[in-house]
This record gives structure tokens, C-alpha cells and sequence, in this order.
């Protein structure tokens, strides 16, 4: 099976002038969408293209339904050799059409995701202990081989001796891992604002632990599905869904 893809260096993406001179019609596109920590792949088949945005159509629509501008489509182009992040502006769901537009080539590979990953359905808070220092963060996503955290301090306050130490940590997520204790090795940091920063670990739960971190995740990525069906079919029912602008 091939492995899960992600892009992580977002801070190094170049505006793009003119998408019409990458991307143009007939073309046909893979593409990631980010939903809740997982990555879904979907085709789109390219229809027109201008300047600044492209119409294409959806292998499946539902896909593109979050109902937040925010979250980015990437374009896998070229082979994978260009990759192009962009947002989802306007949705035709009875014509499975979709229009893009902010579109940004990253400067970076896509980096190998063995695992997927989901996200918490409620805000999950917890500390720990670094170096003698508490740090507060909260869980952003968690896969059965990591998880990736933010943190509630700047990145320069964090002990430089945080990176590769083994920290031990107790998190509760309702109601599959509560009480949830694993150990985790610090593998990345991220700088996101001047106040928070992403740290990503590695994990090494024990097995009964790993069992349930399993089911977890089994059942988080089945409600994921079912919130992102409900969300299409209330979509699809909003004023006939005829057109739907962000």
C-alpha cells in the first residue's frame, strides 16, 4: 500500500503569478485535502482556468464540503515534482464543480506519512515536564506511531535540550483514552506565531496502551466520515446548494 502523504514546511511557499501557465484544462490532478488530521486523496478534472483561479471537477464532492475557506487543497502536479497549495473558494455540488484560487507552490517534497492521523473531536489540554520547565499545550493530532502537539509558548523559551529527550506524558480524550499515558521522543519544532509553537513526537505506548490508542484512532476516522457526510448533505440541502461562496 502506498504510504500516506503530507506536506510540512508551509512557511516556505512562493505565490504563484499566473496558475494558467501549470495548470490547464482537460488536465486531470491529484489532489490532498486535510480533514481533521486525515489526508483524503481525490482527483480533479480540470475545466477552464484564468490567472488566478481553476475550475475543475470533483471525483467526489464531498470531499471539498469542510465549509471552511481555511482549509487548503495541495496540488500534486508534474509527477509530484510541484506541489501547489490552494484554497477552495466556490462549490457547484449538483455539477460536482469546485473553484480554486490563493495558490502557492511549496518549495518542499512531500514528507511520508506512514500512519493516519485524526484530531481530537473536542480540545484536548494537558502538561508537561521539559528541562525542569512546565509547558501547557494542547493535542492537535495523533496517529499509533505520534502526535503532534502545540504548545502555548514561544519556541525561543522552550529548552533547546527538549529536541530528542524522552518526555512522558498523560492526556485524556474522551472516551476511548482516557487516562492515556505514553512516552514520546521530540522529533521537530515548529515556530507558528509568537506565541504558540508545534512540537511533533514520536510514541512508543506499551501494548494494552497501544491496543486502545488502535481503537481510537479506528473509530475517530469512522466519525470523521460521518461528520464530513453530514456536513455534504447539509450543504446539499442549503438553499438547493445551487452555489456556495466563501
Amino acid at each position: 500500500m502506498k504510504p500516506i502523504q503530507e506536506i510540512t514546511l508551509f512557511e516556505s511557499a512562493k505565490e504563484v503569478d499566473d496558475i494558467s501557465t501549470l495548470i490547464h484544462p482537460e488536465d486531470n490532478i491529484e489532489v490532498t485535502i486535510p480533514m481533521s488530521g486525515m489526508l483524503v486523496n481525490d482527483q480533479l478534472a480540470v475545466k477552464e482556468t484564468t490567472s488566478s483561479q481553476v475550475i475543475a471537477r470533483a471525483g467526489n464532492i464531498g470531499n471539498f464540503c469542510s465549509g471552511s475557506e481555511t482549509i487548503p487543497v495541495f496540488l500534486r502536479i508534474q509527477n509530484d515534482q510541484t506541489i501547489i497549495v490552494s484554497r477552495t473558494v466556490r462549490i457547484l455540488i449538483h455539477n460536482d464543480e469546485v473553484h480554486l484560487s490563493d495558490f502557492h507552490v511549496l518549495k518542499q517534497e512531500w514528507r511520508e506519512r506512514s500512519e493516519q492521523r485524526v484530531q481530537p473531536k473536542f480540545p484536548v489540554y494537558f502538561s508537561f515536564i521539559s528541562d525542569g520547565m512546565e509547558i501547557r499545550a494542547n493535542l492537535h493530532d495523533i496517529s499509533i506511531k505520534g502526535m503532534c502537539l502545540i504548545a502555548n509558548v514561544q519556541m525561543d523559551e522552550i529548552p533547546a535540550s527538549i529536541t530528542n529527550s524522552d518526555l512522558d506524558f498523560k492526556i485524556n480524550v474522551k472516551p476511548f483514552l482516557e487516562e492515556f499515558r505514553v512516552r514520546g521522543i521530540v522529533k521537530d519544532m515548529r515556530y507558528l506565531t509568537d506565541s504558540l509553537t508545534r512540537i511533533g513526537l514520536e510514541i512508543f505506548p506499551t501494548r494494552s496502551e497501544f491496543k486502545r490508542l488502535a481503537n481510537y484512532v479506528h473509530v475517530r476516522r469512522q466519525e470523521i466520515m460521518e461528520e464530513m457526510f453530514a456536513n455534504f448533505r447539509a450543504m446539499l440541502n442549503y438553499r438547493q446548494a445551487a452555489d456556495l461562496r466563501f
